[in-house]
């Protein structure tokens, strides 16, 4: 059949119900015909027109039309709208169901397929140019509940941007979109409480689950309080921290016991030059002492004898020489796990295998790597004093802690899991895998322009703060190193207590002294530095730090 010989008027276009079994009728009677046809399940039926619209001729079921087809068309739209009419799906009679004998499912599916066909219908007209015809689809004849349970993403956005109050709460239960942030509305003057344009986009918010960042904060700080990112901001914290230089370590307001463990221990180790192994000195040299070696001249170190057991000096080497050698390979361009793992956690493996040649008594300790480890409980944090600052919670890299024998792990952790520690589960500031672990060191490692000491600050305010609510001793001093990169520095942490003011409370400060250079990773002889500092760090571990810890700590739960 020709296309050319049809036309359609530009009025909406009535339903066609096609029913073979029945006999066209006369164009007299088609109206009654018509109205005696079955309704389809899911068929659209639009607001009933005047005159129905058909093809011109070929077609003796349809009425004919009322005006001449070669009539001069005014929209061209239109006109180009007749010439490819949508197509009309209709049911077949098996599976065509009487409306009374539809399950619920059916009916809902009748009602959406019915409203999906009334959207592409719209959609269609205004990419045609014949918006005219049809409306838009929120100011058409569609029921505004059926669009919100079909299509409730729709309507939002709808609503937002012709400025109608959004429809809370979601009538359809169970919905995802139950819990959707209601857009808040201004007037076109700009005031809130009424419809508008949108007043704002809220931003969107990413989650570091990085190791450096801090878990969540708790406390009265409000959400827009800063992260402390100076160790200077310290100061406005609970207890507040403060930082010396070592050269005031001889003042009369430093306790004995952090004057007693700078000079007997600390002192001759880092300022000592004879730390490398004489029995090494030619293997170093003919190693690193060549033209081909950037590393330059090595004829002005200084040897000592004795420094290590003949059994440790080859594992010692073994330990320099890949040391320097990995981080010359990381160096700028490793990450600070990858930096850890493969330029520090030699030099504590190696540490904790010497640790028994530097004990009287044959113990050993443990380097432990706590990087995953948190503050436990959160109350141990420092708190901020004022509202400019988050309260503070972090996480360090390593902590170097005493070897029990199996009959103290047994007695602290039946301590820990009675729960006969008053401030919790734990002998220290950690819960879990490392709540029975004393530990006497802690190790912060930085590769970026962070400064470690931030860190190292808020673990040490929360030991200290523990070893208070235990009843343990104050008097200790605790050792900490900070590691940028290569460079590796010791400071010494202790507590002064400050005088109440106004009848409060007293207040706890805690100091710092240093930082003082131990060694670099940079050079072999840097690498020996670093470890004849830790090994002083240790055997003061083992004579000062091991009998305050069974005085004080082990004793009190090993008759409980």
């Amino acid at each position: 059949m020709d296309s050319s010989q049809h036309h359609y008027s530009s009025k909406p276009l009535a339903h066609l119900k096609n029913n073979t079994s029945t006999p066209p009728p006369s164009s007299s009677n088609i109206t009654a015909w018509v109205d005696q046809l079955p309704t389809p399940p899911h068929a659209y039926i639009p607001a009933a027109s005047s005159k129905a619209l058909a093809p011109t001729s070929g077609n003796p079921r349809l009425p004919q039309p009322d005006h001449d087809p070669k009539a001069p068309t005014a929209n061209k739209s239109l006109k180009r709208r007749a010439r490819s009419p949508p197509p009309q799906t209709q049911p077949s009679k098996r599976t065509a169901v009487a409306a009374s004998e539809r399950t619920p499912v059916q009916r809902r599916s009748a009602r959406l397929a019915s409203l999906q066909s009334k959207m592409t219908q719209t959609k269609g007209n205004n990419r045609r140019g014949g918006g005219a015809v049809n409306p838009p689809l929120d100011h058409a004849d569609v029921d505004e509940e059926e669009r919100e349970e079909f299509f409730p993403m729709h309507s939002m956005a709808t609503r937002a941007k012709t400025g109608m109050a959004p429809k809370t709460p979601n009538r359809h239960t169970g919905s995802a979109f139950d819990n959707a942030p209601s857009l808040p509305y201004t007037t076109p003057s700009g005031q809130s409480g009424s419809p508008g344009k949108p007043a704002h986009k809220s931003p969107s918010k990413s989650i570091s689950k990085s190791r450096n960042s801090s878990p969540s904060k708790t406390g009265s700080a409000d959400s827009s309080s800063k992260v402390i990112i100076r160790k200077e901001q310290l100061a406005q914290m609970s207890p507040s921290v403060i930082f010396i230089a070592i050269k005031h370590i001889k003042d009369d307001s430093v306790p004995a016991a952090v004057t007693e463990f700078w000079s007997k221990y600390m002192m001759s180790a880092i300022y000592e030059d004879e730390v490398v192994p004489r029995e090494l000195r030619t293997q170093l040299e003919t190693m690193y002492n060549t033209p081909m070696k950037t590393k330059g001249p090595i004829s002005g170190w200084s040897y000592g004898a004795g420094l290590y057991n003949a059994t440790d000096l080859s594992p010692v080497l073994d330990t320099v020489k890949d040391v320097v050698d990995q981080a010359e390979q990381q160096r700028g361009i490793a990450h600070e796990p990858s930096w850890v793992a493969d330029v520090v956690t030699p030099i504590m493996s190696r540490l904790r295998r010497l640790s028994s040649s530097v004990s009287d008594k044959g113990r050993t300790i443990e380097a432990l790597n706590i990087s995953s480890v948190s503050i436990a409980p959160l109350s141990l944090c420092p708190k901020s004093v004022v509202d400019d600052f988050k309260d503070a919670n972090k996480k360090v890299d390593y902590a170097l802690a005493l070897k029990l024998t199996h009959e103290e792990e047994l007695t602290l952790q039946s301590a820990v899991t009675e729960y006969l520690v008053p401030g919790g589960a734990s002998i220290n500031q950690t819960q879990g895998w490392t709540a029975t672990k004393p530990m006497f060191e802690h190790t912060e490692v930085k590769v970026d322009a962070c400064d470690p000491m931030i860190q190292l600050a808020v673990w040490i305010c929360a030991e200290i703060k523990k070893r208070s609510l235990e009843g343990y001793t104050l008097d200790l001093p605790i050792p900490v190193i900070a590691i940028e990169r290569d460079h590796w520095s010791f400071w010494i942490a202790y507590w002064m207590e400050t005088p109440a003011k106004d009848g409060g409370e007293k207040a706890y400060r805690v100091k710092f002294l240093g930082p003082v250079p131990m060694g670099s990773t940079d050079s072999a002889f840097g690498v020996f530095k670093i470890l004849h500092v830790l090994k002083a760090i240790v055997r003061w571990g083992f004579e000062i730090y091991e009998p305050e810890f069974q005085r004080h700590i082990y004793a009190k739960y090993q008759n409980n």
